[in-house]
C-alpha cells in the first residue's frame, strides 16, 4: 500500500465533519489524485469561492529547491516550502529535515499539524506525553496543544509538514 494512503487517512481523521474537501483534496493529493469530489477537477472550494487551480499537474523537483533553515529557537530543522506552488489556502505543507541532534522545541501553535515521517526516526512530545517516530509514522496535533519533536538519533530525520488552518484563516 502507498505510504501516501496513511497520511490520507490521517487526514480524513482530522477534519471529519469540518472540511471534508480540504481533506479529500490532502488525502486525495498523496494518493497521487487531485480533484475534489463534487467540484470538479481543477477547482478548489476556499470559503464560499472556488478557484481554479488550472488544468496542468503541478510538478516540483525538490533537489533543485534550497533548505531553508527554520529559524527561531529551533536546532538543526531545515525545510524547503511545498505550498506556495502546489496547495490552495488553508494550509501549509513542507518537506522538513532534522538532522542528527535536531530540535524542534515545545511551543504551541494556532493551527493543527499532520507530521509524515520519510525517513528516519525521532521523539515527539504532545502535551508532555512522549511518542517515538519513525518511517510511515503519522501523527496529528490538534491546534492550541504544546508540542515538539526532536532526532536523537545518528541519521537524519525525513518529514512531511502539513499546517492545517481553521476555516482557511492563516496566521
Amino acid at each position: 500500500m502507498h505510504p501516501g494512503h496513511f497520511l490520507g487517512q490521517a487526514v480524513q481523521e482530522t477534519f471529519s465533519g469540518g472540511d471534508e474537501e480540504r481533506a479529500c483534496f490532502i488525502s486525495n493529493l498523496f494518493r497521487g489524485i487531485p480533484t475534489f469530489p463534487g467540484l470538479g477537477i481543477g477547482t478548489v472550494k476556499v470559503g464560499r469561492k472556488e478557484k481554479r487551480m488550472g488544468t496542468k499537474p503541478v510538478l516540483i523537483h525538490l533537489d533543485g529547491v534550497s533548505w531553508e533553515s527554520f529559524g527561531g529557537q529551533t536546532k538543526d530543522i531545515f525545510r524547503k516550502s511545498l505550498s506556495p506552488r502546489a496547495f490552495p489556502s488553508g494550509f501549509k505543507a513542507s518537506l522538513t529535515l532534522a538532522r542528527p541532534g535536531g530540535d524542534f522545541p515545545d511551543h504551541v501553535d494556532p493551527y493543527t499539524h499532520i507530521f509524515y515521517i520519510l525517513e528516519g526516526e525521532g521523539e515527539a512530545s504532545v502535551e508532555g506525553q512522549g511518542i517515538a517516530l519513525r518511517k510511515g509514522d503519522a501523527l496529528t496535533v490538534e491546534a492550541g496543544k504544546r508540542h515538539g519533536y526532536r532526532n536523537p538519533g545518528k541519521t537524519d530525520l525525513l518529514l512531511i509538514t502539513l499546517n492545517i488552518f481553521e476555516k482557511g484563516v492563516e496566521k
